[in-house]
């Protein structure tokens, strides 16, 4: 219903800038340890990074005595944008991490405010909220005022006089949601026939209108971006992606076409990207002082819809059967030793690998690696799969690799691939494998964060950068 957007006018209006002295803004999302949470606002507020280090001379007491003393004697406006409940968590446990967390702006002054976003009603009574806004739907003139913005671009211009009639019955089917009525302006941008809008008037939407009329958005998109869309699906509801890995993805599954002579691959899926966040098919987030992508839920079931046929999330402790035609497949670590006996491996595109639940750490089983004949991206970096089998090297056709922060020793049978165009987050430069990156010199593209650890290592990265083409994020070297 717009909770994100209508809070981030109040926090950006020139009178609220004016009112307070220092102002943060979270994106909470399912974070709930008091450390992290510390550690963002203190981010937002501009504190150096190098001074919240994840160390044990940066745990909560020495975060929240910072954060006390940034806020003391200051009005303070804090904004914690959608913000969940841990489910795992009784009411009270819940209760204790928020009053930890806020405890040090009790030092702000008279006239400090937090000002909260939630889809759950239990989050109010948690955080003892002195008021509560609920958003309720739009009237029909204001839904017009945005459809008509989204359409046309501007107030001062109208619809012609043959059009205005049906797009005014348009409206009422939105039934006032903002998001349905900015989709269904994204559609009437791209027409002015009232043919077209005459059947997007007489369709019939039953269940629920935002979701029909997602629906036809989604219709209305070219065929390229209808696959890049869908495929979305197999991430998880809360997975939060910056915008080069998935063209990263999409680019390694052959889902870019050719570009004109003059562009980039890249640059054309790019274009893709920006394509469907125009038609608000992906939300944003900030994160790090960086913007991250995401499918809010309503989008998530589009893509899922549309996406049946070739991609799959499998939950936990559901059996399944992972029909013939699927190519694209998400899984937690704790299920990849069923895949075996479920399914035909060789013909997977894409496996997306889940931290366990137990949160224990995994490895990889050596036989079912070498299954994945066919496989392009494997991406791991929000699993708990901290060491690969040497038999990774028989993916001969692998473009896109991404292993998880735990992962601290790479088989020597991963420079045989010789198509990788990513590997995020991995070290390359690990004592194990010195001057390993020097048989990465057929890579196109290298993003990852490396942690040197040794001055011979440092001498290879030198030598190895002069002859390896570097897009996208700068290399993040810390000593």
């Amino acid at each position: 219903m717009g909770k994100t957007t209508l809070v981030q006018c109040v926090y950006n209006d020139a009178r609220v800038e004016a009112r307070f002295d220092v102002r943060a803004w979270v994106c909470v999302w399912d974070r709930s340890d008091e450390a992290e949470l510390t550690r963002e606002i203190l981010q937002s507020i501009g504190c150096a990074d190098d001074t919240l280090c994840d160390d044990g001379c940066s745990g909560l007491d020495s975060l929240q005595e910072k954060l006390e003393k940034s806020a003391a004697s200051k009005r303070f406006l804090l904004v914690l944008d959608d913000v969940w409940i841990d489910e795992g968590k009784t009411e009270e446990e819940n209760r204790s991490v928020w009053n930890k967390v806020l405890a040090p702006l009790r030092s702000a002054a008279v006239g400090s405010k937090i000002l909260v976003t939630t889809r759950m009603k239990l989050v109010a009574e948690v955080l003892n909220a002195g008021h509560v806004v609920s958003l309720d739907r739009l009237r029909n003139d204001d839904c017009w005022l945005l459809l008509k913005e989204v359409a046309l671009g501007g107030e001062a211009m109208d619809f012609p006089p043959e059009v205005r009639e049906i797009v005014r019955a348009i409206v009422a089917k939105v039934k006032g949601s903002p998001l349905a009525a900015k989709s269904i302006g994204q559609m009437i941008r791209s027409t002015r026939s009232t043919q077209k809008l005459r059947a997007l008037m007489n369709t019939e939407i039953s269940d629920s209108i935002i979701l029909s009329s997602l629906q036809l958005s989604y219709q209305h998109l070219p065929g390229h971006l209808q696959r890049c869309f869908a495929y979305c699906s197999i991430f998880p509801t809360a997975w939060r992606s910056d915008r080069y890995s998935l063209v990263k993805m999409w680019m390694a599954l052959g889902f870019i076409q050719p570009p004109t002579e003059g562009k980039r691959l890249e640059d054309l899926g790019q274009k893709y990207f920006d394509d469907l966040l125009a038609r608000s098919f992906f939300g944003t987030a900030n994160k790090d002082q960086q913007t991250y992508y995401f499918l809010d839920d309503q989008m998530h079931i589009l893509a899922q819809h549309f996406s049946a046929h070739d991609c799959m999330k499998i939950n936990e402790d559901i059996p399944v059967v992972i029909p013939p035609t699927i190519r694209h497949l998400s899984v937690s670590s704790d299920y990849l030793p069923q895949l075996k006996s479920q399914y035909r491996l060789g013909r997977l595109r894409t496996l997306l690998v889940l931290r366990s639940p137990s949160l224990s750490s995994s490895h990889f089983p050596r036989k079912l690696l070498a299954k994945f004949k066919n496989l392009r991206v494997l991406d791991l970096s929000e699993s708990d799969i901290a060491e690969l089998p040497e038999t990774i090297g028989q993916l001969v056709h692998l473009h896109y690799l991404a292993l998880c922060s735990m992962t601290n020793k790479l088989p020597k049978s991963i420079y045989r691939l010789k198509h990788i165009e990513v590997c995020v987050p991995i070290l390359l430069f690990h004592d194990n494998h010195p001057g390993g990156v020097r048989k990465f010199v057929t890579a196109k593209h290298l993003k990852t964060c490396c942690c040197i650890r040794s001055i011979e290592a440092f001498d290879v990265l030198n030598s190895a950068l002069l002859r390896i083409q570097c897009y996208g994020p700068r290399i993040n070297m810390q000593t």
